[in-house]
């Protein structure tokens, strides 16, 4: 127990994150200096630690104002659950919240009354179709924009995840939905892990498959290492490049792809914002001839030989089940 104790302080003692870790038996084993400020999530604990430890699977639980990460993993020889707590700030955001929600019922409304008219026209029409089309159109792209924003100053589910089988999950994802474009994963270190969260960071690289998709040849490489304290990883495509690059991630700032479509304008400066709320950014350069965008997030320091738990982000069935929205529009 001690070498699991001195482990676990090597891990979290310094983390300002309140941290308490359980063992199998879900007996509390250890917490750091910032759990002290939090009550003890022994009825959490009782109702979703087993089952997390069980699965091998991360969640999230909120009660009342706290938000705790439950993380299990494996190390020492033996099984852990790593639970760690802050304040839940999604409260705090209601009052907006609300004021978008009023907005989106009210365009909903106005869709409606443009589809009732594609329905009089007829939907078997080249009019009609084309009305519909579009009417689907803008009320995915308003989801899309509400969930940005709902999300975009939330740093809640900052979790270690490993690089390697994340990429893995996002390149199977995408090629179920885009079955013509080719992803290569390359170079990733099998024992590296990042800490984001899961949601903003399926946010963060799809912005960068998006724009390798409307600018490249068809095939995307993915690569990641250590630099320092960061985890990079880069996504790199055969395409000719960024001709402004100082106008990059500038709001509102929007080119023609290689079909001569304007993009969105949005995606890669709320791609970067994420970013640097976790402490993060991203880059882009030319390298050996490719075009890369360089995704750069804090380092999971994770001893090797210990297995952290594969983020599942509740109640969806898994972090990646919303990206086939998010990909449906940008892409």
């Amino acid at each position: 127990m001690r070498s699991a104790r001195m482990l676990f302080e090597s891990l979290y003692g310094d983390l300002p994150k309140a941290t308490f870790i359980y063992d199998d038996a879900m007996a509390p084993v250890w917490q750091n200096a910032a759990a002290d400020a939090f009550e003890t999530p022994d009825a959490i604990i009782e109702a979703e630690g087993r089952q997390a430890l069980r699965q091998m699977r991360g969640m999230a639980v909120s009660k009342g104002d706290v938000l705790y990460s439950l993380i299990p993993q494996e190390t020492e020889g033996g099984l852990y659950l790593a639970v760690q707590a802050e304040r839940d700030h999604r409260q705090e955001k209601q009052a907006t919240m609300q004021v978008l929600r009023n907005a989106s019922a009210k365009l909903n409304g106005y869709l409606n009354r443009i589809y009732g008219t594609a329905q009089q026209i007829g939907l078997d029409s080249p009019a009609g179709a084309q009305l519909g089309k579009e009417v689907q159109h803008i009320l995915r792209m308003s989801n899309h924009l509400y969930q940005l924003l709902d999300r975009s100053g939330i740093k809640d589910y900052v979790v270690p995840l490993h690089v390697g089988a994340y990429l893995e999950e996002f390149a199977r994802a995408v090629a179920e939905l885009k079955p013509e474009f080719r992803i290569k994963i390359e170079a990733v270190d099998p024992e590296l892990y990042l800490q984001a969260m899961p949601e903003n960071l399926d946010l963060m690289l799809a912005a960068m498959v998006s724009n390798a998709y409307r600018f490249g040849n068809g095939t995307v490489i993915f690569r990641a290492q250590r630099e320092g304290e960061m985890v990079c990883i880069e996504v790199l495509d055969d395409g000719e490049g960024v001709a402004d690059v100082e106008r990059l991630f500038e709001w509102g700032y929007r080119t023609a792809d290689k079909k001569g479509a304007l993009g969105l304008g949005f995606s890669l400066a709320t791609a970067l914002k994420l970013a640097q709320l976790q402490g993060g950014t991203m880059e882009y350069q030319r390298l050996d001839g490719l075009t890369c965008f360089k995704l750069l997030l804090p380092l999971a320091t994770v001893p090797i030989g210990t297995r952290m738990a594969e983020w599942v982000s509740e109640p969806m069935e898994n972090s990646l089940s919303q990206l086939r929205i998010e990909l449906s529009d940008i892409l």
